[in-house]
């Protein structure tokens, strides 16, 4: 008798994890009630880290209306070649994802969830 356990490799297009309430929920980390309040606060932290690793003092101005949020801060601003990649839903685009560190918005896809 042969029990040897077989397994079959299956390929995934990541596009749809951000497509459905199901797979934002898993993103965001937060049911949908808390999308906008997590995603001010991975936007928020974003710039902290900027202003952080520039050795500059915070500005950071936020506007909540009912149906969308503005944000503006003063780091250096996001190059180019980063929104274009981060535009890409079938990859990961982050500057802190493979570096281990106490910091905030880790999860990198705080531009592809808005």
């Amino acid at each position: 008798m042969n029990n040897q356990l077989k397994r079959t490799t299956f390929s995934m297009n990541r596009v749809s994890e951000y497509f459905s309430e199901k797979k934002l929920n898993m993103q965001i980390g937060h049911n949908r009630s808390a999308w906008k309040l997590a995603i001010l606060k991975e936007l928020i932290d974003n710039a902290l880290d900027e202003c952080k690793k520039q050795r500059i003092q915070p500005r950071i101005n936020i506007l909540i209306k009912e149906s969308y949020f503005e944000g503006s801060d003063n780091g250096t601003g996001i190059p180019v070649s980063t929104i274009t990649k981060s535009l890409d839903y079938s990859i990961s685009v982050s500057d802190k994802q493979f570096y281990i560190s106490p910091s905030r918005g880790q999860l990198g896809n705080a531009m592809k969830t808005i």
